[in-house]
C-alpha cells in the first residue's frame, strides 16, 4: 500500500492518468496535486482555483485535464506543461461534476449548490472541437446538480437536489428518470454504460440503464456512502463513506466481493478511483490523506 500526504483538508476528486503512473487529486485546500505513483511522491501542483475544487476529468489522451469547484470556474489544463490552457469563469453555480464523453471531444459539466436550494443549477455539454470550444445546444436547468458520470453510449448520469437520478443517452431526446428513496450523494456509471450506481444514505443502489430496472440494493455500510467507482472491466464496484470503510461489490451478483470491509488511514472516504488497467485503486479522505493499493479481488 502507498500512502500520500500533502493536502490540507478533504480530498474531493481523484483520477489516474491512462498509464497508471500518475494520480491526480484535488480538494478543499484549493490545490490540484500530481503524484508519482512509482516514486511515491508529489511531483507538481496546478494553481489557479480560489476555492475548494470538487471535480476533475482527465481526457483519454492523458494530457488534457478539466477541473471545477466553488469558484464557479471551469479550467482546462495541459498536463504535459502543467500550465492552464483555458478557463471559463462565471458558471451558474459551483462546478460539482465533470466527465469527458467517450468520443473525447465533448465534456459534460454540472453546477449546483448543496447548501443553497434557492440557487439554480445547470448541466452543460461543452464541445471542444477546433478552433473554439463552445457550449452545445443540449443543456438542462434544475434546482441544483450534485454528481455526474459518463460512459459509453454516449450516456451520462446525474443526480439533483430533489431526490432524483437521471440517465441520459444523448442519442435520445429525453433522459430516463429514477426516483430513489433518498437523495443521491454520488452516482457512477459502469464503463459500458449498462449499469448506474447511486449512493443513497447508507446503501448503494444499482439500476439497468436501458430499462430502469433496479438490479440490487447493496447493504453493509453503517454510515452515509460518499464515494463510488466502477472497475474498468465493469466487474467490481468500490464504495466508501462516513463509516471510514471501503467495500468491494460484485456487480453481476450484487454481493460483496470480499468477506469483510477495510478501514483505511483516510478516515471518512470522500473519493475513489481505479487505474485504467484495474490493477490499482486509490482512496482519499476528509483528513487529506490518499492511499493506493493493489486490487486482488
Amino acid at each position: 500500500m502507498l500512502h500520500f500526504v500533502g493536502h490540507e483538508g478533504a480530498v474531493h476528486a481523484l483520477t489516474f492518468t491512462p498509464d497508471g503512473q500518475t494520480l491526480i487529486s484535488a480538494g478543499q485546500d484549493q490545490t490540484i496535486r500530481l503524484w508519482d505513483v512509482v516514486a511515491c511522491q508529489e511531483r507538481g501542483q496546478l494553481p489557479g482555483h480560489i476555492g475548494p475544487i470538487f471535480s476533475l476529468a482527465l481526457h483519454g489522451d492523458g494530457r488534457v485535464l478539466a477541473s471545477g469547484g466553488r469558484d464557479c470556474c471551469l479550467r482546462i489544463w495541459d498536463l504535459h506543461s502543467q500550465k492552464l490552457h483555458e478557463e471559463f469563469p462565471k458558471q451558474m453555480a459551483s462546478v460539482t461534476g465533470l466527465a469527458w464523453l467517450p468520443q473525447q471531444t465533448m465534456l459534460a459539466m454540472v453546477c449546483g449548490e448543496r447548501m443553497l436550494t434557492d440557487r439554480g443549477g445547470e448541466l452543460r455539454l461543452w464541445q471542444f472541437k477546433a478552433p473554439v470550444p463552445k457550449v452545445e445546444n443540449k443543456s438542462l436547468k434544475a434546482h441544483g446538480f450534485w454528481s455526474l458520470a459518463a460512459a459509453a453510449g454516449p450516456t451520462i448520469a446525474y443526480s439533483e437536489g430533489d431526490r432524483s437520478l437521471s440517465v441520459w443517452n444523448l442519442t435520445r431526446q429525453e433522459p430516463i428518470r429514477f426516483k430513489p428513496p433518498g437523495t443521491c450523494l454520488r452516482v457512477a456509471l459502469s464503463p459500458d454504460g449498462k449499469v448506474v450506481a447511486a449512493a443513497v444514505d447508507r446503501t448503494v443502489r444499482l439500476w439497468e440503464t436501458s430499462r430502469g430496472r433496479e438490479l440490487a440494493v447493496l447493504q453493509g455500510h453503517t454510515g452515509m456512502v460518499a464515494a463510488l467507482a466502477f472497475s474498468p472491466d465493469c466487474r467490481l464496484l468500490a464504495s466508501g463513506g462516513l463509516d471510514e470503510s471501503i467495500r468491494f461489490w460484485n456487480v453481476s451478483s450484487g454481493q460483496p466481493a470480499l468477506r469483510q470491509s477495510f478501514a483505511w488511514p483516510t478516515g471518512v472516504v470522500s473519493a475513489l478511483a481505479f487505474s485504467s488497467d484495474g490493477l490499482l485503486c486509490a482512496a482519499a479522505g476528509e483528513n487529506g490523506s490518499i492511499v493506493i493499493w493493489d486490487v486482488d479481488v
